[in-house]
């Protein structure tokens, strides 16, 4: 019999700073949700931030228990990519709490690595006020982990091997090589790398009439990027 998820939905009296009650809406139909969001989500190695996004989305109504991430954990992903997804959400906890990386962590208000991202069902109690608390820092760092946590040889990649389709107009070539650079490597579009990325992309990988066009003036690389969309309308 598959285990039915135990989905803490947030009572009105948890928005109003009532007291804690007994966690509520425990039915299959969170099995059947997840088996939902599965057939929606794109794959996970070509689009690791978009699987996040749309899982942080589905989350975003509800607090779940650990045995709840486990299970979505294993519906959603390969033994190896979850494997691969817990590893990172270590990595990113050390990486804010390094002191607490030991066994005897960093004080009594600072959990441990195993506390804090556990391996095994920690039977923590959402209706107890620091179980709660640990339950939603751990779904922050899943998340993160999510989004982050396939190599970014394999994204890289995928982002510079798009090309311009023949008819494709320049603003709509430019605005999936934007979309790519975001989505496939994580890039700030407001950072000056992203802007160089992404006027190099726009040149190198056009149309070859539109390229050859373009790259006759040698001084290419120095121009705005608006002046060389304009260029090749």
């Amino acid at each position: 019999m598959d285990w039915v998820p135990e989905t803490v939905h947030k009572t009105d009296e948890w928005r109003t700073g009532g007291s804690m009650k007994s966690p509520q809406g425990r039915t299959t139909e969170n099995l059947t949700r997840y088996k939902g969001v599965e057939k929606k989500l794109p794959p996970y190695l070509d689009d690791a931030i978009g699987v996040g996004e749309n899982i942080e989305e589905y989350l975003r109504n509800a607090d779940y228990t650990w045995k709840d991430w486990d299970f979505l954990l294993r519906i959603l992903f390969g033994s190896s990519e979850k494997q691969m997804i817990l590893q990172k959400a270590r990595q990113l906890r050390e990486d804010g709490h390094p002191q607490a990386a030991g066994a005897g962590g960093a004080g009594p208000n600072v959990p441990t690595m195993d506390d804090a991202i556990p391996q095994v069902d920690p039977q923590w109690n959402p209706n107890e006020e620091t179980s709660l608390a640990y339950l939603r820092d751990y779904c922050v760092y899943l998340i993160r982990a999510i989004k982050s946590a396939v190599p970014r040889t394999n994204t890289i990649a995928k982002a510079m091997s798009i090309e311009q389709e023949k008819h494709e107009s320049p603003s709509h070539w430019l605005e999936r090589i934007r979309e790519a650079l975001q989505k496939h490597e994580g890039m700030d579009p407001e950072g000056p790398a992203f802007d160089t990325l992404l006027k190099v992309q726009f040149v190198t990988k056009a149309w070859p009439d539109i390229r050859k066009g373009v790259q006759k003036d040698e001084e290419w690389q120095n121009k705005p990027l608006e002046e060389l969309v304009r260029k090749t309308q």
